[in-house]
């Protein structure tokens, strides 16, 4: 470097010197300017005391004098120094960082993957990548390097969200495994989710296409039919006996008032004639087998006897239809009669029609005074003879007779409870020993009355 200094002193004609300096200081270009003169310094010079000749310093030390360097209060900046990535002009070239920065991108999370527009940094500035890659900078987790993971996210930022982690599956909201609606891609092992869409209702655990169909007008098994192959088939039974007609049926979940599983009457209209019907001597078929007057019913045979009961009974408390049976088994034993007797009463579960052998032959008083040829003759609503005797034989006369029972051996309207009450708050179905007609069975009286009862031989 060439410095052109001229330096003066009062008593000192001016001497311009012009010194290649590096590194020397403005005393010590005076001082020479001296010795160059010829002069020579007497004692140590006052640097105070030097007038300002317009000499700028070298106040760092460095070897270069302002204006050529740009900052004379670092020493590590001159125009020979290295230029150096600080953000400062180290060499005085008017330049910052040249040849030095690098396009950087803001790493916001601190993963090694910007994000962003590119600029111009110092290679390793703090906060900074060398890429811009980074598709979410706010999440350390989520960068180009990171593990995809089925998260809703692109993890690892290769344009793709959860990239080959999902699988195809529909919404099982009733947890039975069959899903509906629209396909959605999960994760894997997603729960709520099934790998079918097959379920009709996925409201109900109970209807899925594993289901079994049961009756009750759904599709529980997701087949697009209603109750198959499990609807029951109902039966009318319009006489009341307890078994249904073939030709009357329905096919429904529940019973139809009036039906029953049962098809296997043959005679809907009487309720004598059913399956567990007694055969009888009439030329019907009364079992419903498909033969009439089957089992020897019709041949001669020993007749059955038919009595009063002797006293009669007070009020309609019997105990139940068995309570009055027990009453004429005991009178036709004590009388010498061995067979079984029964007495002519129905009930809300017994009634002569259900209960009685239906005989092919007579029915007779002890005197032997047929009342009926057969069990078709005594239940046609015409006795031939009033039963009007006791078991002795001696003649009853007219009174009433407890029943409960129509002419066709069938429960009639009244029954006293059931045959468990003597109160005259209740009635009772009662007959009258002297008549031929219906009458000998059908009638009403209160349960408080005295009456007697008929008793038959079975």
């Amino acid at each position: 470097m060439l410095v052109h200094k001229t330096v003066e002193n009062a008593a000192l004609s001016p001497v311009r010197m012009t010194l290649r300096t590096p590194g020397l200081s403005r005393f010590t270009l005076v001082k020479i300017a001296f010795v160059a003169s010829g002069c020579e310094l007497a004692a140590p010079v006052d640097r105070s005391k030097i007038p300002d000749s317009g000499i700028t310093g070298d106040d760092d030390e460095d070897g270069f004098f302002t204006p050529d360097d740009c900052n004379d209060g670092n020493a590590a900046v001159h125009p020979d120094a290295a230029e150096v990535c600080d953000g400062v002009d180290n060499n005085c070239d008017g330049e910052t960082d040249e040849g030095l920065a690098a396009t950087r991108y803001v790493d916001a999370d601190g993963d090694g993957y910007g994000a962003g527009t590119g600029t111009e940094v110092c290679p390793g500035t703090p906060g900074y990548a060398d890429n811009g890659d980074d598709c979410d900078d706010t999440k350390t987790n989520v960068n180009p390097a990171a593990t995809e993971l089925c998260d809703r996210a692109d993890n690892n930022c290769d344009g793709q969200t959860d990239g080959g982690l999902t699988l195809t599956r529909y919404a099982d909201g009733d947890g039975d495994g069959f899903g509906a609606g629209d396909a959605k891609a999960v994760c894997v092992g997603g729960a709520g989710y099934s790998e079918v869409g097959t379920d009709c209702n996925d409201a109900d655990t109970n209807v899925n296409p594993d289901a079994s169909e049961v009756c009750d007008g759904m599709d529980n098994d997701c087949d697009d039919k209603v109750d198959e192959k499990v609807t029951p088939t109902w039966y009318a039974d319009m006489d009341g006996d307890g078994f249904g007609s073939a030709s009357m049926a329905v096919r429904a979940c529940a019973a139809p008032s009036g039906y029953l599983p049962d098809g296997t009457d043959c005679d809907d209209d009487d309720r004598a004639v059913n399956p567990s019907a007694a055969e009888s001597c009439d030329a019907l078929d009364n079992n419903c087998d498909g033969t009439a007057d089957e089992g020897g019913v019709c041949s001669t045979g020993p007749t059955w006897s038919v009595f009063v009961l002797t006293g009669g009974h007070l009020g309609g408390d019997f105990g139940g239809v068995t309570g009055a049976d027990a009453l004429c088994q005991a009178e036709a034993g004590a009388y010498g009669h061995s067979g079984t007797f029964k007495a002519w009463m129905s009930d809300s579960s017994h009634s002569p029609a259900a209960d009685f052998t239906h005989r092919g032959t007579p029915y007779e008083l002890p005197s032997g005074t047929q009342i009926a040829a057969d069990w078709a003759d005594l239940i046609d609503g015409t006795l031939d003879a009033a039963i009007g005797e006791y078991v002795d034989g001696s003649a009853v006369g007219g009174y009433p007779a407890w029943t409960g029972t129509d002419a066709a051996g069938n429960l009639d309207t009244d029954t006293c409870a059931d045959w468990a009450t003597s109160s005259s708050g209740w009635s009772g179905t009662n007959g009258y020993t002297a008549s031929v007609d219906t009458g000998w069975t059908t009638g009403t009286t209160v349960c408080g009355n005295y009456a007697l009862l008929y008793c038959f031989e079975q």
